[in-house]
């Protein structure tokens, strides 16, 4: 069934919507800088500079790994300081062309999922068009050693023309562009232990 938006383009199958609440779902990677949600990169540095907390500023066009754009950064690190040695950061980044397959969620279910394939049913998978303004939060490794079960790399996005989601990788590595701004993170929290299946 095609649905169409003003001037006739297609409409995705999904709906992007604000809605007013405080709450988390089941998975959150957070960074708290003090400092207030920038709408760009560039403002992102600025308030950096003007912060003076240090930050990492990418461009990056073209993919020529299987990497995601996210985890290649996390790599770049990992060769720079060593891959034992834990760095946290926080990101916005801009998909300034090309596309990204993404998944969002469906309705919650009322029942438990098992395992990952469980997970993998339920989500729903997009491939979804730039330009896309990325909000990502990522580990080179575990400073745990796995005791807190923390996500490693967790990327989301919206855009204004009707996409948003989480960030898998993207689709067009011949003509992808990447740019955005990274700044360490200091500490990190696990707020709730991940419950796992009996």
């Amino acid at each position: 069934d095609e649905h169409t938006r003003d001037g006739g383009a297609a409409a995705p199958p999904y709906d992007v919507r604000t809605y007013a609440s405080t709450r988390i779902g089941p998975l959150a990677n957070l960074c708290f800088l003090g400092t207030p949600l920038c709408a760009s990169p560039a403002e992102a540095a600025a308030l950096a500079t003007a912060a003076d907390t240090r930050c990492v500023y990418v461009k990056a066009r073209g993919r020529r790994t299987e990497l995601n754009f996210v985890a290649a950064l996390r790599h770049c690190l990992q060769a720079q300081f060593g891959a034992e040695r834990a760095i946290g950061m926080l990101g916005l980044f801009t998909v300034r062309t090309g596309s990204v397959r993404a998944h969002i969620m469906r309705d919650f279910r009322c029942v438990d999922m098992r395992d990952q394939s469980d997970v993998d049913r339920w989500l729903a998978y997009f491939d979804m068009p730039a330009p896309l303004a990325c909000v990502s939060v990522f580990l080179t490794c575990d400073p745990t050693g796995g005791h807190l079960d923390l996500r490693l790399e967790h990327t989301h996005f919206f855009s204004e023309h009707g996409h948003g989601g989480h960030y898998h990788h993207d689709t067009t590595p011949d003509v992808v562009l990447y740019e955005g701004v990274f700044v360490p993170c200091h500490e990190v929290h696990r707020v709730a232990p991940a419950r796992h299946p009996p």
